[in-house]
């Protein structure tokens, strides 16, 4: 018989978990002996005692090492998706080549199993352990600190939800109600049984958990940069609204998350803002990573800086498309993350050398982004052109403000997203949600694609390979998701 994707992954979390968090964060896990009356009377009482460390375990689990050197939490999404798209060339044949190959993406392979069954499932279950104690209709009524706690759980729990349906689903727009992913929420029964919700019940889902994140986190303090605040749901509503066409909700997000204390970085500070400093002026959202942390050789810098001994240090460097760079102005700072003469290879990130480089999920830069793509989509180019200059202009001394609109106008947005994000993990779903291609072989103004040979991939927006397959074992534990659930091979 089969078992419910639920029980499975009560397994990976505990395992996860443990590999990547401190031991309170089990020890103090609030179920156990509780009964659920007992539980919730703990969390009014003292919700920073109740729930504070599963919260910490959550962030830490983010980035924590699961079994192999492309297994690293959040970040290998950044990682793996840049190399499945057309920006990010990999020069050697080693971890992650099979993601550049857009080839790691079938039910029976790790990567499906990794972000499935042991990052944002067992991210979502320890956030419903919290908010199991948080009902909705009580959150005007919780103190500041539940307030806090709720809301971090509900931001992380939707970002969760947001990279699964990116990645299992098919894109929001046309295919709203095409097979997405299970909804799992703190009021469902452990013995419930989850199938596949439609696409857009998915993203109802998220735009609910982050509206009322925004609500409970709005005014309250936050401990660190490593913690969600109201600003960072802002951040990430606005990438959801963008991706789901809702582009008024986009520019008031991306508005509202900039009025924070991160702020655009000038010409002189802007490689600065890739050395691996929480106090980089430019995030939102990172991870502190330290000594007790630190995943070492399985980490995002170990892959992407060649200037410490990881594995981009040793000759599996990470290189941009020329095609790309050379249509870079020579004016602009963002040359300096390549070397055109040495195979366009990057050199963006510079972190120390005892892997200890903090992460960073979200930039200011991106919101401004977001608002100029929301407003040139809505027909607004003017505002559109001054929201995209105020970042150009602190990237290029000689750069103009945009005449272009319509199409051409988006066209020179979503360029500059391309440059301004590369390395982020942010352009493969960017060509999933816009219907792009991926295109390594032609010629692009007289440059040649330097992409390897056996990764010279071309297929567009309907090809099979932009969406992962569900994994086997889920396939197998759950008995209302079936073969005929599994997405195409």
């Amino acid at each position: 018989m089969k078992k419910t994707f639920i029980n499975y992954l009560i397994v990976p979390v505990i395992l996860v978990m443990s590999g990547a968090c401190s031991s309170d964060f089990l020890d103090t896990k609030p179920t156990g002996s509780l009964s659920q009356d007992q539980q919730d009377e703990v969390a009014i009482e003292d919700p920073i005692k109740a729930f504070s460390p599963i919260i910490s375990g959550l962030y830490n689990s983010m980035v924590g090492y699961y079994s192999q050197h492309d297994e690293f939490g959040h970040p290998t999404v950044f990682l793996a998706t840049d190399l499945m798209a057309n920006d990010m060339v990999q020069l050697a044949n080693h971890w992650f080549y099979s993601y550049y190959q857009n080839d790691n993406r079938m039910a029976n392979y790790r990567s499906s199993s990794h972000y499935w069954t042991k990052l944002y499932y067992p991210l979502i279950y320890n956030c419903n352990l919290v908010l199991k104690s948080y009902p909705r209709e009580g959150y005007d009524n919780l103190s500041n600190d539940a307030k806090i706690l709720a809301g971090q759980a509900l931001a992380i729990r939707a970002n969760s939800y947001y990279y699964l349906v990116r990645l299992f689903a098919k894109n929001y727009k046309g295919n709203e109600d095409g097979p997405g992913v299970p909804i799992w929420l703190a009021e469902t029964d452990a013995a419930d049984h989850q199938p596949r919700a439609k696409i857009s019940a998915v993203y109802t889902r998220i735009v609910q958990d982050l509206e009322d994140a925004i609500k409970l986190l709005e005014g309250q303090p936050r401990e660190s940069i490593n913690n969600v605040d109201y600003y960072t749901a802002c951040a990430i509503l606005a990438d959801v609204s963008l991706t789901i066409n809702n582009w008024g909700d986009a520019v008031k997000y991306a508005q509202e998350a900039r009025k924070g204390s991160a702020t655009l970085s000038t010409i002189d500070t802007y490689m600065s803002q890739f050395k691996g400093n929480l106090n980089a002026s430019e995030w939102i959202w990172g991870m502190d990573i330290n000594g007790e942390n630190t995943n070492l050789y399985a980490s995002l810098y170990s892959h992407l800086d060649n200037t410490i001994d990881g594995y981009c240090g040793i000759g599996v460097y990470k290189a941009w498309d020329a095609r790309l760079y050379e249509q870079i102005p020579q004016t602009d700072v963002r040359r300096q993350c390549a070397l055109p003469n040495n195979q366009y290879i990057s050199m963006k990130y510079q972190t120390p050398g005892d892997f200890t480089g903090d992460i960073c999920y979200i930039r200011i830069a991106e919101m401004y982004l977001i608002e100029a793509e929301a407003q040139a989509r809505a027909g607004n180019d003017g505002l559109a052109q001054n929201v995209l200059y105020e970042l150009v202009k602190n990237r290029d001394p000689q750069a103009t403000k945009s005449t272009k609109t319509g199409n051409d106008l988006i066209e020179e947005i979503l360029f500059q997203k391309r440059i301004e994000m590369w390395g982020e993990g942010r352009s493969w779903f960017d060509l999933k949600r816009i219907g792009g291609s991926i295109e390594r072989k032609n010629t692009i103004n007289g440059v040649a694609t330097n992409h390897r040979v056996d990764v010279q991939l071309q297929f567009g927006p309907n090809d099979n390979r932009w969406v992962f397959q569900i994994p086997k074992k889920e396939i197998e534990a759950n008995q209302n998701i079936n073969e005929e659930d599994q997405n195409p091979a």
